[in-house]
């Protein structure tokens, strides 16, 4: 919504329909910055055991992943240019933080001494 302006009442719907997959993403964000300070940890020797980590990680992704495919389920009509907008920034801040979560993971296969980990 623009300041100011009013939003149709089909607008409103919608970005009422995507309020609720904004806050269950912003929460699981949360969950992922709890992840990587475990990763950091995990980097400084103080955490051994990185497959409770990484199992963690990878179901932020996938949920990340599930709501994008809820995002792509709903339609929006053209003109609807503030839910398009918004249903926009949501698709790009999941992907960022599919790119972070990939990135956390990746940390975890190097040793606490910086090599490579063996599985």
């Amino acid at each position: 919504m623009v300041l100011g302006k009013k939003c149709s009442a089909a607008e409103d719907a919608i970005i009422s329909q995507l309020r609720p997959l904004r806050k269950d993403f912003d929460n699981k964000v949360a969950k992922l910055d709890q992840s990587a300070v475990s990763v950091e940890n995990y980097e400084k020797g103080f955490v051994q055991e990185k497959k409770p980590v990484d199992k963690d990680i990878i179901a932020v992704n996938e949920f990340f992943m599930k709501t994008l495919e809820k995002l792509d389920g709903i339609s929006i009509a053209a003109d609807l240019k503030a839910a398009r907008q918004y249903r926009k920034t949501m698709v790009k801040d999941i992907q960022a933080q599919m790119d972070r979560a990939d990135s956390l993971r990746t940390r975890l296969t190097f040793s606490p001494t910086g090599e490579f980990a063996k599985k």
